[in-house]
């Protein structure tokens, strides 16, 4: 244990791997934020590497990942895992005894000496891969080229003889993730350590299998990749892969597209033949009857009827056609002038000009003559 690790949302203990080679004292150092079977193979995996070269014999703490159970009488339980761990890179394991730190004696100077020398005054951790950059450097610049108290000469000096006994690395590496059963929810998320990783979704409400990584997650369906995520160690955060909903987009698109074409071939008798000639003559078919109906919130059914039919009789098939000859129509059509109605009491105050009688009368003495 090596205190906390703040990360944007929330503060975690942060713990260290040590790996020590017992004849050059050569250390292998890696922070990590669980004590699991994922992170535990893992840290081998890169102390592996960093050695290039496997030890033939690895003296383990009785922790739950490496050993199950060590009685004071009778046989070693080792773990499973770990077990075909050290059957595949071809080391043994070596259990401490019970209450015998003086037979991890190399490690646990090397836990002081972590924390004295590396630990000490380098303040507040924010971010788990710079300390494991800095834990590198350290490895490199200062542990490992010191003066060792034990031996009196340098770790890496010594490292020349022992490297040589050290075991080849596979070329093809142990896959060290941990296997979990899990469930996604309706809303094709699953739940780990606190987050939400999504899912395709129509893999919503399954039975789904996780592979878990230190820095990955790998879901699958009946041994079918479906999905992988960063492993996020903050809490209450949800990750979704914008692919994982696109098909859901797109059939909820298709969906109303469908109920607009519905609509569309209601509006007039010809109009499925319209559509199919749209079909015929364009690419993007859906596009066109969607602007169309939005034509059908400006002009009336009745006009947007006729253009169909006529756009049909001369194969014009086009939503912007049809949009020519709404808007066409509208300009040629002269626009009512506005009628004025008047009260009966503005009847009244009307002045009309009086009536020269003299004309009628000159017209009736006409006629008697």
């Amino acid at each position: 244990y090596c205190g906390y690790i703040q990360l944007e949302s929330v503060r975690r203990r942060l713990y260290a791997f040590i790996m020590t080679l017992c004849y050059s004292r050569m250390t292998y150092l890696e922070f990590i934020m669980h004590q699991n079977q994922e992170h535990f193979l893992q840290c081998h995996r890169n102390a592996f590497t960093y050695f290039n070269g496997i030890p033939e014999q690895i003296m383990v703490d009785n922790c739950k990942v490496a050993v199950k159970e060590h009685p004071a009488y009778g046989p070693v339980k080792l773990n499973e895992r770990y077990e075909d761990f050290a059957h595949y890179y071809g080391f043994k394991i070596k259990p401490c005894g019970g209450r015998k730190p003086n037979q991890k004696g190399g490690v646990e100077r090397t836990i002081s000496y972590i924390r004295r020398n590396f630990l000490n005054g380098i303040g507040e951790v924010k971010s788990l891969s710079g300390i494991n950059n800095a834990a590198r450097i350290w490895m490199d610049k200062t542990a490992n080229v010191r003066i060792h108290k034990t031996t009196g000469k340098m770790p890496v000096d010594m490292f020349d003889a022992e490297k040589e006994k050290l075991l080849r690395v596979n070329q093809l590496p142990f896959d060290c993730g941990t296997i979990k059963t899990v469930k996604s929810n309706n809303q094709f998320r699953v739940f780990f350590e606190g987050n939400r990783y999504s899912v395709p979704f129509e893999y919503a409400s399954s039975i789904l299998t996780m592979r878990i990584y230190p820095d990955l997650i790998v879901i699958y369906h009946e041994n079918k990749l479906i999905a992988q995520h960063r492993r996020s160690y903050e809490k209450n955060m949800n990750f979704e892969d914008p692919a994982h909903v696109k098909k859901l987009l797109e059939e909820k698109r298709n969906a109303k597209d469908q109920k607009l074409l519905r609509a569309f071939i209601k509006l007039t008798p010809n109009a499925e033949k319209y559509y199919l000639g749209i079909k015929e003559k364009r690419f993007n078919t859906a596009e066109h009857i969607r602007k169309i109906m939005t034509l059908s919130e400006i002009y009336d059914i009745g006009d947007i009827r006729t253009a169909i039919n006529d756009a049909l009789e001369f194969k014009a098939y086009s939503s912007d056609y049809i949009a020519n000859i709404l808007e066409q129509r509208k300009r040629l059509t002269p626009e009512a002038a506005p009628l004025h109605l008047m009260r009966k009491s503005d009847m009244l105050e009307i002045d009309f000009e009086q009536t020269n009688m003299d004309l009628y009368e000159k017209i009736e003495r006409h006629h008697h003559y």
